[in-house]
């Protein structure tokens, strides 16, 4: 059974002209307790898609297709009962815990706030030994001391840290982690990273991790969703994916990842062109200008998802429908 689904999600923002369509037709689905990675340059979406899980895009916005979670629509929802799913059900790590956190209140009493709006029958209980039980579980040491500090006080790897545990305060079943090792150093990264390994088996929670990067990917996801102007075009086991690429797309952008130290590359790779204005968008595959395996259906047919096995999703016609 699912945790999350999503079907066809469309998402668009008005714009001069056409609207722009920033999320074209994204399936996918996340089970309990599993890591999916969601992989894509800056621009392609991922974050647009993260937001609308949360009910969180701009007023402007329109959200069209189906988002259930545990069998609930979470687009049929009102403002009132989407308060009551965040932090609850569904949970934000954002990418830069210095803005996310509020600088004139105390780590325990923003995480304080999160338990309380949704343990309605304690209101009037102390809740420091949860706050500091809380802090403790994301590996922080010294938690009285944190619990009593302003965002400033700390270093980025404990506002990091301070981050996700706001997030896993309720222990909601579902955590959307936006880059959330974007401004950390190679060292507390990696700390970050087993953190969420074992926060993932000892709270059984899923996670829906946001990354341009395959390497980080690579190293926490089950299984990766590669987007690319607005479209999920592969998906499947992470380590499948990252050793064998199926979509173009995918393969160029493993290609554009630095070399390791020593080792030797004869030239820089690229991915040639530049993405598609998505308010002019083509029947045909968005990657199609770009893409060294280009066909002439390529440009006058509508993709569809291709199985070239049970475990792999991938919308290409080199896999079908030529």
């Amino acid at each position: 059974m699912n945790l999350l689904q999503v079907r066809d999600l469309r998402i668009n923002f008005p714009a001069n002209g056409s609207p722009l369509a920033a999320v074209r037709g994204v399936h996918f689905q996340i089970a309990p307790g599993e890591i999916v990675g969601l992989l894509g340059e800056s621009g392609c979406g991922k974050t647009t898609t993260a937001l609308s899980l949360l009910g969180l895009l701009p007023a402007t916005a329109t959200c069209q297709g189906s988002i259930l979670l545990r069998d609930r629509e979470l687009l049929r929802l009102t403002e009132r009962e989407l308060e009551n799913i965040r932090g609850a059900e569904i949970a934000l790590i954002s990418q830069e815990p210095t803005l996310a956190l509020n600088p004139v209140l105390t780590v325990g009493r923003q995480i304080e706030e999160v338990l309380r709006a949704h343990k309605n029958n304690n209101r009037g209980k102390n809740w420091q030994n949860e706050v500091e039980a809380i802090l403790a579980t994301v590996g922080l040491s010294d938690v009285h001391r944190i619990a009593a500090a302003y965002a400033h006080q700390l270093s980025g790897g404990q506002r990091q840290r301070v981050a996700m545990a706001q997030a896993l305060a309720c222990r909601p079943p579902l955590v959307i982690a936006d880059e959330p090792t974007a401004s950390l150093d190679t060292v507390t990264q990696a700390e970050i990273l087993e953190l969420f390994l074992r926060l993932k088996h000892e709270l059984g929670s899923a996670f829906l991790f946001i990354s341009h990067s395959p390497a980080i990917l690579g190293k926490i996801c089950d299984r990766i969703l590669v987007m690319y102007a607005g479209e999920i075009v592969e998906q499947g086991p992470a380590a499948r994916v990252l050793a064998e690429p199926l979509h173009p797309y995918t393969r160029a952008l493993l290609e554009c990842v630095p070399a390791r130290p020593g080792a030797e590359r004869k030239h820089r790779a690229y991915i040639p062109g530049s993405p598609p204005d998505m308010r002019k968008v083509s029947l045909g595959c968005a990657f199609e200008s770009r893409c060294p395996d280009r066909m002439e259906i390529c440009t006058i047919r509508a993709l569809e998802d291709f199985k070239p096995n049970p475990s792999r999703h991938v919308r290409c016609f080199k896999y079908g429908g030529c």
